[in-house]
């Protein structure tokens, strides 16, 4: 078994899959969030993304890593981010956890987008 995280609108249009990324959704589940309907699955707001974007820089920065300049709002769908991510890097989470911050920047920051489009996303999980 392992751990499935998706991000979905509410019409239920998967924008993110990821599998066994547990520091990622450690991220989320640290910030203040409210679960739907007894589940584990909760809502993503906009300032919930905005929080986990701003750990992510600070690691980041922490590391002395660079930070690039982000798509422009829109410019990126998620089939050209997956194109872009390395192979399997949805699949599993890097060994190295400075090595997925620059990927999980940018996964954000597309999420923030639709986020900000939609009001609100869901994030279901299952381990």
């Amino acid at each position: 078994m392992g751990l499935d995280i998706g991000f979905y609108t509410k019409d239920d249009e998967q924008l993110l899959g990821l599998r066994n990324h547990h520091g990622l959704l450690r991220l989320f589940l640290d910030q203040p969030h409210d679960t739907i309907g007894g589940y584990d699955d909760f809502y993503v707001t906009p300032d919930m993304l905005g929080a986990v974007l701003e750990a992510v820089e600070e690691e980041m920065e922490d590391a002395g890593m660079a930070l690039p300049e982000l798509p422009q709002d829109g410019a990126e769908t998620s089939g050209d981010l997956m194109r872009d991510l390395p192979e399997d890097f949805c699949d599993e989470e890097p060994d190295e956890w400075t090595a997925a911050l620059p990927h999980y920047r940018v996964l954000l920051a597309f999420l923030l987008v639709a986020a900000e489009e939609e009001r609100t996303l869901i994030c279901g999980w299952s381990a």
